[in-house]
């Protein structure tokens, strides 16, 4: 079976969690351009999109808090990049500019113009995900990728490589294991991929192929404020401020 070896995965029994300002939340966005020679290592591109336009990806997580810790990492500031700006500034700063915070940080306002809906679906029974993080998995998609890992420059196929920001390595992985679900009848047999999230929570991602393994008629949506208990609590894990 084109699946021997693979960890196969059922999607969590209590659905999954979208956070986006995409007008149709569970609706998958286009794919980005093909991956190109002249590709940037961390181009616009998302880390499972597909390497040729060949399929659409809807990005979801286990948990809300998850879904948020997603839209949340563009506004980290790790502290020693705000210690090496407070080191670079030598003189005190003007008057204008004294109660700047370095940290950065979301205001209630900003998080209004952000337009973020959260979405959630209950999953469609009978389908299931490849979990790419599982030792399994692994092995049995090191033969097909041993040159992406060589031209890349990564000794194993193991967390290093998963969780790089080289979107060239991650997209031809995705699009290996995309063409590896379809069967003869071009339909296919797993729903997307099981993977963990960048971010040191470590939490619990889906990205999620169509036909969309989601029943979407029980689907609920809610606008995003900074009241959010998940929102709140996942800036906190990823020292994110919240202004209020």
């Amino acid at each position: 079976m084109k699946f021997d070896g693979f960890a196969l995965v059922d999607l969590p029994p209590g659905g999954v969690w979208r956070v986006t300002n995409w007008p149709e939340p569970l609706e998958p966005p286009p794919p980005p351009p093909p991956i190109s020679k002249e590709e940037r290592d961390n181009d616009e591109s998302r880390r499972w999109d597909a390497p040729d336009r060949e399929f659409r990806t809807l990005y979801c997580a286990t948990q809300e808090e998850g879904a948020f810790g997603e839209k949340l990492s563009s506004f980290r500031l790790e502290p020693a990049v705000v210690r090496a700006i407070e080191e670079f500034l030598e003189e005190e700063a003007d008057e204008e500019f004294a109660d700047d915070d370095l940290a950065g940080g979301l205001t209630r306002e900003e998080i209004e113009d952000l337009d973020w809906k959260l979405a959630w679906a209950p999953r469609l029974g009978g389908t299931q995900a490849i979990d790419i993080t599982a030792s399994r998995s692994k092995l049995a998609a090191l033969p097909r990728i041993a040159g992406a890992l060589g031209a890349f420059g990564f000794p194993r196929l193991d967390r290093v490589a998963l969780r790089t920001s080289r979107r060239g390595f991650t997209r031809r992985i995705a699009g290996y294991l995309h063409e590896l679900s379809i069967d003869d009848s071009g339909n296919l047999e797993a729903s997307g991929i099981r993977y963990e999230s960048r971010l040191p929570p470590c939490w619990e991602c889906w990205a999620l192929w169509e036909p969309l393994p989601l029943d979407t008629s029980q689907a609920k949506i809610e606008r995003v404020t900074i009241d959010h208990r998940a929102l709140r609590s996942a800036a906190a894990k990823l020292g994110v401020p919240l202004l209020d």
